[in-house]
């Protein structure tokens, strides 16, 4: 499986992501990694 490393993020962006987390009895990587698979899926991708 590949890795994301990610520079210079946001620190309140951080914080929305570890409260979104907890919420959803996720860890912060779970978390990131369903808001992405979420946010593309939902997009319509035209060559």
């Amino acid at each position: 499986m590949a890795a994301l490393i990610i520079t210079s993020f946001p620190d309140e962006l951080h914080d929305q992501l570890k409260r979104t987390a907890v919420a959803h009895r996720r860890s912060v990587a779970q978390e990131a990694l369903h808001l992405l698979e979420s946010a593309l899926d939902a997009q319509v991708f035209t060559p």
